[in-house]
């Protein structure tokens, strides 16, 4: 069995209309090889609707609705293109292998839980909006190399952390 590579995928509605949304989607491919792009990353195709906002990454100078990246430690841009001036509500669809996904609007400086919930906008205005969103992803198998743990950390690195207090 092919092990799944961690995947998110994110959808943009208008918040006022809830009709038509554009989707993105980003994979996590660790033999990628850094700085190297895939031949899996799909160019955005834009639809010319108005009402309806258009959401990109933006990757390797140009837009694109499906990226694959080497690691998760830098945000990943993300662009919206809109027709006229709207509301527009950023909302996952579906993702696997990432434990935490979040929304930076470099605007406001606000980070948005993008796994719990959803983030509505306040009215943007038409036209491409780069440089404010940015998706930040963290995956559950991050290694971390001998040499740089902590000097007498004999704790076992495959076991949970409990945070109870069993001194009760």
């Amino acid at each position: 069995a092919v092990e799944e590579l961690p995947t998110f995928s994110l959808n943009l509605y208008n918040a006022n209309a809830n009709s038509g949304y554009s989707n993105i989607a980003v994979r996590m491919d660790e033999f990628l090889g850094e700085g190297n792009q895939s031949e899996m990353d799909v160019e955005k195709a834009f639809v010319n609707l108005s009402g309806t906002p258009e959401l990109y990454i933006i990757a390797y100078d140009s837009k694109y609705s499906r990226v694959d990246y080497f690691s998760t430690e830098q945000p990943i841009p993300l662009g919206v293109r809109l027709k006229e001036p709207m509301n527009v509500r950023f909302e996952k669809a579906w993702f696997r292998g990432f434990t935490e996904a979040t929304l930076f609007d470099k605007l406001t400086g606000k980070e948005y839980d993008l796994l719990n919930r959803t983030y509505t906008t306040e009215t943007l205005q038409a036209g491409d909006i780069e440089g404010r969103f940015f998706l930040n992803l963290s995956d559950n198998e991050i290694y971390v190399p001998d040499d740089e743990e902590e000097e007498g950390d004999d704790t076992p690195t495959s076991v949970e952390e409990n945070t109870e207090d069993t001194n009760s």
